[in-house]
C-alpha cells in the first residue's frame, strides 16, 4: 500500500531499492497465479466505445468458476509456463506452494493494476526496461508452455486452449492497465502477446496484399489467443486494443489507423462468426466444460460486437480527420471480406459472409442511432452496395452466390426502410432490376430447352435459383413482434412490413412471378422454397398489382405447401410408431417371449411405456441404441424446410385480408384461409402426436423430438399467431375430428397430442436436454392450452363420462388401498395415463397447476352433462391422499397468503409443508423450477389480494361490464372463461392468476377436500390468511349460489310427507341459514336448521333439529349425525343434505294414520307417533291414548274392533 501512495516517501522507496522491488513484483505475480478473479469472465454487457467492461459480472456464481477438468488441464498448462521464465526470488519460489490459499490471496490483492503503475512512474528506466522484459518473457513464454500442455489433453484441447487464454487475458490486462500512463509501452506488450503463437491467425494476414489468411492456421493457438484478445477488448476497450491515437503529438498521426491492429478486427469478426456457426458441433466436440465453453466463446463474440461498434461510432464522430480514415477502414474491411467471400473455399464461404453481414448490420445501427451521419457513413454504404456488390452480383456465374444473400439482404433492408431516395442513391433499385432481368431470360431459355440440353439445362437451373434467391434478397420483408391488443395470452404477434420500392422494381417483380408460376414447375428440391419467397416478396410490395388469378396461384401453392408441410409431420409420427414397433419386437425376441402377431403402435408403446417406467429397458443397450438411431432417422428434415416461409406468407395474407377483399382481387379468400387453417390446426396435432408417442418410447426417443423442435421457435410462433385470431368452432371441430381419424392408427387423439405439447418441454429439460429453451416451445403449448380449453377437447380430458354411461359408476368404483400408486389407481376411474401422471408425480409445479387447471374445468363441465361421472372423479380425488392438500398448498402459496417467511419457494408449498407435518409425494419431485424464479411466493397485503380477486372475477366473466361483473357475482364466473383469458401463463403475474382460479375452483368443485385440508393446517398464520381471504373474496359468492340453487329448487324440495303432512324449506341469505320444516298438524312441527358458516366451504355447517315431536331422540340423534358428516366429507351441497332428511321422514311417516282415539297422529301427551297396533284390525294408536282409554273403559279389547288386546 505504502508503494502506490503519490507521495514523497513512496517514490523514495522505490529508488532506494529498485532491484528488489523488481523481484518482488515478479514473485507477487507468481504466487497470485490462478486467483480466483482470474477465472472471471468479462461482462459481455453493451459499453460505450471506449469504455473498458467491469472486472467481472456480478451474476457470475461460484459454480461457474469451479474448475472442470478442461480448467484442471489449463491451470496446470499455464502454471507450467512459469518454469519458462527462469526468475528465481532467492529460494522462496521452491519453497511457497500455489497451494498456500492464504499466501495466494494476499498476494492477489497486493497485485493490482495500481502497484504496476507505480513501479512504471517510479523505478529507474533500467529497471522498468527488466521488469517489462521480464513481464513480455512470462506472458510469451507461459502462453506457448499453455499451448503445448493443452496440446498433450486429446480429450478437451479447445476447452483447455480457451480455459487458459481467459486466465492469461486476465493477468495480462491487469498489467496492461497498469501501464494505461505509458502508451508506447503498452502498445509494445500487447504486440509481443498477439505474436506469442505462430500460425495463430486463421482469417487474417497482415502480411498478405489481400489481407486475409490462406495458409495453414494452429487450432489450439488461434482459441488461445483470440481468447487473450476478446479479454483484453472487454477488460481494456477497444482504444487500447484498437488505437486511434499514436503516442506522439501529431494531429496527423493522431488520425490514422494502426494498420498493423487492422488485422485484428478481421479476425475478431470472423472468429465471432465461426463460433456462432459451429457452437453446436464445437459443444459436441468437447467432452468436458461444454457449458463453460459457450461462455467462453460468447465472450469472443461480445468483444468482436464492441470492436464493431467502436469502428461505426468513430466513423459517425465529430472529428472529421478520424472519421474519414475510420470511412476508409470500413470500406476496406467490406471489400475484403466480400472477396473474401467470394474466392474462399466452401467450407468457410458461410463465415466470411457472416462476418461482413455483422459488420454492415452494426453500421446500419450506427446510420440509425446518429442522425447526423448521413453525410458520413452512409454515402460508404451506398458506394459499397452500388459499386462492390453490384459488380459481384453482375457476375454470370458466380460460384459462391450464396454468400451475396445476406449480405445483400442487410444492404436492401437497411435501404428500403429507409426511403425511396436511399434505394435509387444505392442503386438498389438497377441492381434488382438487372437480377429480375437476367432471371427472366433464363427463365425463358429454360423453358424452351429440350431433353438433350439436359447438362446445359442442370446448369442453368442452378443459375436461375440463385437469381431467384437473390431477387428475393432485394425485396426484403420483415415480420416485427407487436403486443397484439386483443390477446390475453400475452404473446406477440407478428406483423409484416415491407420496405420502399419504385414502380418499376413492382412491375418487373410482378412479371417475374407470373412467368414463374407460368412454367413447369422444376426438378430442383429448393425450387418450392425460392417460389415461396419470391411469392412473399410479391404480396409484401406490390399486392395492389395483383390480379384475381395472381391471387388464386399465390394461395393455390400456399394450400399445397402446407399440406406437404402436415404430410411430411404425419410421416414423421408414423416413423416413430414404427421405431417403437420394431423396438418393441427387438425387445420380446431378446426376452424369448413371443409377441402379437400384429405388433400395433398402441402396444408397442404401452409396452416400451411399462418397461421405461421399471427401468428394465436401459438394460438392453443395443435395443436402446437402435431405437435412439430409428427415431434419429425418423425426424430428419422435419419441420419441412418451407414450412417457415409459408407461415409468413400466410401471416402476409391475414393482415392483408381485407384491404384485399374491399378491393375485390380475391373473391375466394375465406375459403383458402379456411383450409390454411384446417391444415396448420392438423400440423400442429400431428407435431403433438409425435411428441406422444416419443414420450411413450422413453426419454432417449423424447429428448431427440424436443431438440428437433426446439430449434425453430420462430416458426411455431408464426404458426400460433395464424391460428390467433380462428374462433370458428364448427371449422376448429372438422379439423379436430379429421386429425383424429388420422391419428386413430398411433394410439393417440387431439386431446393426448396437445397435452404431449403442453408437458413435453418441462419433461425433457427435468430428464434429458438441460439445455432446451423452454420459450421455442413456448407457442406451440399456449395454441395447445387455447385446443384443450375447447368444449370438445374440455369432454374428453377424461373417460369418465363413457365409463359411467357404461354402467353404475359408484357400484363399480375401485377402492385406494393404504399403500396403492395414486396413477393407477385415477386411471381405473377414468383419467388419462398422462394426466393421472402429471397431476400426481409431476416433474414441476408448473405441470402439476396447468393439469389440475385442465382436470377441474373438466369437471365443470361435467357437472352439467354427466353428474354421475363427476361424482365418480371427486370421490377419487377425495380417496387419494394428499392429493387435493398439494394443490392447495401450491396455489396459497403462489397467491401470497403463506407469508414471506415460509411462502418465497413453491417447492415449500407442496413439498416442504409444516400445516399437516407430513411431507407429501410431491417433495420428491427433484430440482423443479420454483415459484421465486418467477417471482412468486411474496407475501400478498390486503390490497394486493382485493386486487387479484377482482381481476380473477374480470378473467371469469362473459360480460366485459363492470356493472354486469358486480350484479352476477358468481353466475357470470366461468373457470374455463377464466383460464381461456388468462392464457399459459409466462409470467408471475398469470401464475398468481391461475393459481387463484385454481384455488376458487376447488372450493367450487371440491369443497370437502378442501375442508379436510383447512382441518388438518396447524400453521396458525397460514390458517388465519386462508380464512381471511375466503370470507371476504370467496365465500360470498359460494353462499350466494348455494342459496339461490335453494332458492330456485326448493319448490321441488317442497311437498307432502305420508297422507298429509307439508315439508316446506326457507332459506336466509342474511342469517346464512336454511330452515326444513315438516308441520304435521297445527302446533305440530319438526324443523331442522342448517347454519353455513361465513367461511364455507372451509368450515361445516351446524345441523341442529328443533320441535323434536314424533321422532324418537335416538334415532334423531342418528339422523343428525348422518347429516353433519354429509355435509362434512361430502361435495354436495345443502340442498343434498336436506334431500337425505325428508327421504328419512318420509320413510318415517309413510303410511301413518292418526290414533282413532285423539284423531290426531301427533299424541298431545308426549309427542309420539301411533304405534301400538292391533293384531286383528291392524289400527295404531298412541300408547297414552290406549292405556287412557283401557282405564277409563274398564276393558282391554280393541277401541275399533273389540277384539281382546
Amino acid at each position: 500500500q505504502a508503494l502506490t501512495y503519490s507521495t514523497s516517501s513512496s517514490s523514495q522507496l522505490w529508488l532506494q531499492q529498485p532491484q528488489q522491488l523488481v523481484h518482488l513484483l515478479l514473485l507477487l505475480a507468481q504466487l497470485s497465479w490462478g486467483a480466483p478473479d482470474e477465472l472471471l469472465l468479462p461482462d459481455t454487457t453493451a459499453k460505450t466505445a471506449d469504455e473498458p467492461a467491469g472486472s467481472g459480472s456480478e451474476s457470475d456464481s461460484d459454480s461457474d468458476n469451479v474448475y472442470s477438468d478442461a480448467n484442471s488441464v489449463a491451470t496446470q498448462a499455464c502454471t507450467s509456463g512459469w518454469a519458462m521464465v527462469g526468475f528465481r526470488s532467492q529460494g522462496v519460489t521452491t519453497n511457497v506452494g500455489i497451494g498456500s490459499t492464504t499466501l495466494q490471496e494476499t498476494a492477489a490483492r497486493v497485485w493490482q493494476p495500481e502497484l504496476v503503475a507505480a513501479a512504471m512512474s517510479n523505478l529507474p528506466a533500467p529497471q522498468i526496461t527488466q521488469l517489462l522484459h521480464l513481464l513480455q518473457q512470462l506472458f510469451v513464454s507461459g502462453i506457448q508452455t499453455a499451448a503445448i500442455t493443452a496440446s498433450q489433453q486429446p480429450s478437451a484441447q479447445l476447452a483447455a486452449a480457451m480455459q487458459a487464454g481467459l486466465q492469461w487475458g486476465n493477468r495480462a490486462a491487469q498489467v496492461l492497465a497498469g501501464l494505461s500512463a505509458k502508451q508506447q509501452l503498452q502498445q509494445q506488450l500487447i504486440n509481443k502477446l498477439l505474436t506469442a503463437l505462430p500460425d495463430w491467425l486463421c482469417w487474417s494476414d497482415s502480411s498478405s496484399s489481400s489481407g486475409t489468411n490462406t495458409g495453414p492456421c494452429d487450432m489450439l493457438g488461434h482459441s488461445m489467443l483470440i481468447m487473450v484478445t476478446s479479454v483484453l477488448v472487454l477488460r481494456l476497450g477497444c482504444s487500447v486494443m484498437l488505437p486511434w491515437q499514436s503516442s506522439g503529438t501529431d494531429k496527423a498521426a493522431a488520425a490514422v489507423f494502426d494498420a498493423d491492429r487492422q488485422w485484428l478486427l478481421l479476425e475478431l469478426l470472423c472468429s465471432s462468426a465461426y463460433f456462432a456457426q459451429e457452437e453446436e458441433q464445437q459443444q459436441q466436440l468437447l467432452h468436458s466444460g461444454g457449458e463453460r465453453n459457450t461462455q467462453l466463446q460468447h465472450c469472443v463474440s461480445a468483444a468482436a460486437a464492441a470492436a464493431q461498434k467502436h469502428l461505426c461510432s468513430i466513423a459517425c464522430s465529430d472529428d472529421s480527420s478520424t472519421t474519414a480514415a475510420a470511412g476508409d477502414v470500413l470500406s476496406s474491411m467490406f471489400s475484403m471480406l466480400l472477396y473474401a467471400a467470394q474466392s474462399a473455399e466452401p467450407s468457410s464461404v458461410q463465415v466470411w459472409s457472416a462476418a461482413l453481414s455483422s459488420l454492415l448490420q452494426h453500421a446500419s445501427i450506427s446510420v440509425a442511432a446518429h442522425s447526423d451521419s448521413k453525410e458520413r457513413l452512409l454515402p460508404i454504404l451506398q458506394q459499397f452496395c452500388s459499386n462492390t456488390v453490384a459488380a459481384a452480383v453482375a457476375q454470370q456465374d458466380t460460384p459462391h452466390a450464396g454468400s451475396l444473400l445476406s449480405v445483400l439482404e442487410v444492404l436492401a433492408s437497411m435501404f428500403r426502410f429507409r426511403s425511396e431516395a436511399d434505394v435509387t442513391a444505392a442503386r438498389l433499385d438497377n441492381l434488382s432490376l438487372d437480377v429480375i432481368a437476367r432471371a427472366r431470360q433464363l427463365q425463358s431459355l429454360e423453358a424452351s430447352s429440350t431433353a438433350a440440353d439436359s447438362s446445359d439445362s442442370a446448369r442453368e437451373q442452378a443459375l436461375l435459383l440463385q437469381l431467384l434467391q437473390l431477387c428475393g434478397a432485394c425485396f426484403p420483408v420483415q415480420f416485427s413482434h407487436r403486443q397484439h391488443q386483443q390477446q390475453q395470452a400475452g404473446h406477440a404477434a407478428n406483423r409484416l412490413h415491407a420496405g420502399s420500392s419504385t414502380s418499376a422494381e413492382r412491375q418487373a417483380l410482378m412479371q417475374l412471378l407470373q412467368q414463374v408460376c407460368s412454367s413447369s414447375s422444376s426438378s430442383n428440391s429448393s425450387m418450392p422454397k425460392v417460389l415461396c419467397q419470391l411469392q412473399l416478396c410479391c404480396v409484401g410490395y406490390c399486392w395492389s398489382e395483383m390480379s384475381a388469378p395472381d391471387w388464386h396461384v399465390v394461395l393455390h401453392d400456399l394450400q399445397q405447401q402446407l399440406s406437404s408441410a402436415r404430410r411430411d409431420t404425419d410421416r414423421t409420427a408414423s416413423g416413430l410408431a414404427g421405431a417403437a414397433c420394431t423396438a418393441a419386437q427387438q425387445f420380446l425376441a431378446a426376452m424369448a417371449s413371443r409377441w402379437p402377431d400384429t405388433m400395433t403402435p398402441v402396444l408397442a408403446i404401452q409396452l416400451l411405456s411399462r418397461l421405461a417406467d421399471k427401468s428394465l429397458l436401459q438394460g438392453q443397450a443395443a435395443i436402446v441404441d437402435m431405437l435412439t438411431g430409428l427415431v434419429q432417422q425418423a425426424v430428419q428434415g422435419l419441420p419441412s424446410p418451407t414450412l417457415r416461409l409459408s407461415l409468413q406468407l400466410l401471416s402476409a395474407v391475414i393482415q392483408l385480408q381485407q384491404q384485399v377483399q374491399e378491393a375485390g382481387r380475391a373473391p375466394q379468400l375465406g375459403l383458402a384461409l379456411s383450409a390454411a387453417w384446417r391444415e396448420l390446426l392438423a400440423l400442429c396435432l400431428s407435431l403433438g402426436a409425435a411428441v406422444a408417442v416419443a414420450a411413450g418410447c422413453g426419454e432417449g426417443p423424447l429428448g431427440v423430438v424436443i431438440s428437433c423442435l426446439s430449434t425453430e421457435g420462430a416458426t411455431w410462433q408464426l404458426l400460433a399467431d395464424c391460428l390467433d385470431n380462428l374462433s370458428e368452432l364448427n371449422l376448429l371441430d372438422k379439423a379436430v375430428t379429421a386429425a383424429n381419424d388420422r391419428l386413430e392408427m398411433l394410439g393417440v387423439d387431439s386431446v393426448s397430442s396437445c397435452l404431449a405439447l403442453l408437458q413435453a418441454p418441462t419433461t425433457s429439460m427435468q430428464q434429458q436436454q438441460p439445455t432446451v429453451q423452454r420459450e421455442s416451445f413456448g407457442p406451440l403449448q399456449q395454441l395447445a392450452w387455447r385446443l384443450l380449453l375447447r368444449p370438445n377437447s374440455l369432454a374428453h380430458i377424461t373417460h369418465a363420462a363413457s365409463t359411467a354411461a357404461k354402467g353404475d359408476g359408484a357400484a363399480e368404483m375401485p377402492e385406494f388401498g393404504v399403500n396403492g400408486d395414486a396413477a393407477t389407481y385415477l386411471v381405473h376411474v377414468g383419467l388419462r395415463p398422462e394426466l393421472a401422471a402429471a397431476v400426481t408425480t409431476p416433474d414441476t409445479w408448473e405441470t402439476f397447476l396447468l393439469h389440475w387447471a385442465l382436470l377441474l374445468a373438466h369437471l365443470a363441465k361435467l357437472r352439467v352433462y354427466s353428474p354421475q361421472a363427476q361424482r365418480v372423479l371427486t370421490l377419487a380425488l377425495r380417496d387419494v391422499p394428499e392429493l387435493v392438500p398439494q394443490l392447495l398448498e401450491l396455489v396459497v402459496g403462489l397467491m401470497g397468503l403463506r407469508g414471506s417467511s415460509k411462502g418465497s419457494n413453491a417447492a415449500m408449498a407442496f413439498g416442504a409443508s409444516d400445516s399437516s407435518g407430513d411431507t407429501g409425494a410431491a417433495g420428491s419431485w427433484g430440482t423443479g423450477s420454483s415459484a421465486a424464479a418467477v417471482g412468486l411466493g411474496k407475501a400478498s397485503t390486503l390490497a394486493g389480494l382485493a386486487q387479484l380477486s377482482g381481476k380473477l372475477q374480470a378473467m371469469g366473466s362473459s360480460s366485459n361490464s363492470a356493472a354486469t361483473i358486480a350484479a352476477t357475482a358468481t353466475d357470470s364466473w366461468d373457470l374455463t372463461t377464466a383460464l381461456a383469458n388468462i392464457g399459459l401463463p409466462t409470467a408471475a403475474p398469470k401464475w398468481q392468476l391461475l393459481a387463484a382460479a385454481v384455488y376458487r375452483a376447488v372450493l367450487h368443485l371440491l369443497p370437502a377436500s378442501a375442508r379436510l385440508w383447512f382441518s388438518d393446517l396447524r400453521d396458525r398464520s397460514l390458517t388465519s390468511a386462508v380464512e381471511v381471504y375466503t370470507t371476504k373474496y370467496e365465500s360470498p359468492a359460494l353462499l350466494a349460489a348455494e342459496f339461490a340453487v335453494i332458492k330456485r329448487d326448493s319448490a321441488g324440495s317442497s311437498g307432502e310427507v305420508g297422507a298429509n303432512y307439508n315439508f316446506k324449506v326457507k332459506a336466509s341469505q342474511a342469517a346464512r341459514e336454511v330452515t326444513a320444516v315438516l308441520e304435521i298438524e297445527d302446533g305440530a312441527t319438526l324443523v331442522l336448521q342448517v347454519k353455513l358458516p361465513a367461511a364455507a366451504p372451509l368450515k361445516a355447517a351446524e345441523v341442529e333439529c328443533k320441535n323434536k315431536v314424533g321422532i324418537r331422540d335416538a334415532r334423531l340423534r342418528k339422523w343428525l349425525l348422518s347429516i353433519a358428516v354429509f355435509l362434512r366429507n361430502q361435495n354436495q351441497g345443502v340442498l343434498d343434505a336436506i334431500s337425505m332428511w325428508k327421504a328419512n321422514l318420509e320413510q318415517e311417516f309413510a303410511g301413518v294414520q292418526p290414533c282413532l282415539i285423539c284423531y290426531s297422529v301427533i299424541s298431545a301427551a308426549n309427542g309420539q307417533l301411533p304405534r301400538l297396533v292391533c293384531n286383528q284390525c291392524s289400527v295404531t294408536f298412541h300408547p297414552a291414548c290406549l292405556y287412557k282409554w283401557f282405564r277409563s273403559s274398564g276393558k282391554s279389547t280393541c277401541p275399533h274392533c273389540q277384539a281382546p288386546w
